[in-house]
């Protein structure tokens, strides 16, 4: 006969894993197409140099506020545990969109015409 039977190491339960809610592809794809119709239909009119006329600082305000209500928008889905990987891609989607659209935006500002008056290099 053996003799008594060691013990069996207690189990300690390990953290639980949480798995991080939304699908970061459609936050990147949601996120890109938004700022980019955006970009094209709303701010890129109001952007473009007028001749001889200065925005009201309300006009320059309310063009850039649908870009900061996206971005915390982005940041509260991010830290929201359920949707953090489609917060994570909309906040992927504004990098890419700064990135690209900012070189889009001021090749499309160089390429205007200069006003009357104005001296050119």
């Amino acid at each position: 006969m053996s003799g008594p039977a060691e013990p069996a190491e207690p189990v300690v339960p390990g953290p639980e894993k949480r798995d991080r809610g939304g699908f970061l592809p459609i936050g990147l794809a949601v996120g890109l197409a938004f700022l980019y119709l955006m970009g094209i239909f709303y701010i890129a009119p109001r952007a473009i140099p007028r001749l001889n006329a200065d925005a009201p600082l309300v006009d320059n305000v309310l063009m850039w506020a649908p870009l900061a209500l996206y971005a915390v928008a982005a940041v509260v889905l991010t830290l929201v545990r359920r949707t953090s990987m489609t917060g994570a891609g909309l906040l992927i989607a504004l990098g890419v969109w700064l990135l690209l659209g900012g070189e889009l935006c001021i090749s499309a500002m160089v390429a205007q015409p200069a006003s009357p008056g104005q001296v050119t290099g």
